[in-house]
């Protein structure tokens, strides 16, 4: 389980920094970062929910402020017609989560150190 840890640090941490690379561009391609890292950041959280792996408060915070995001997401490209609410969803997310995650690799990096 350590390894798979290890791993998905490293992944997560290599596309923070693309993630980072690609807002640093003018445009909408800085909303990029938004999908490279908070991408790689739901697959990880899914894989992480299934597996035993420890779980922290943080973790859990993280889950209920960012799956509604995605749902959100995959709302808006569909034929639905979604309220307001949703759209203040994904205004809200522009704002948290740059933060969440840099919190949410860190929260995994006492994730990884806490394993002997």
């Amino acid at each position: 389980m350590r390894t798979f840890v290890a791993i998905d640090f490293y992944i997560q941490l290599v596309m923070l920094m693309i993630g980072i690379l690609l807002a640093s561009f003018q445009g909408y391609a800085a909303l990029l970062f938004y999908y490279v890292t908070g991408g790689t950041q739901l697959i990880s959280f899914l894989i992480r929910l299934f597996l035993p792996v420890r779980k922290s408060v943080f973790y859990i915070i993280y889950g209920i402020l960012i799956i509604p995001v995605w749902i959100s997401i995959l709302l808006t490209y569909t034929d639905y017609n979604i309220s307001q609410f949703f759209y203040q969803v994904l205004f809200a997310s522009l704002f948290y989560s740059p933060v969440m995650a840099v919190m949410y690799i860190y929260d995994y990096y006492s994730v990884y150190k806490s394993y002997p």
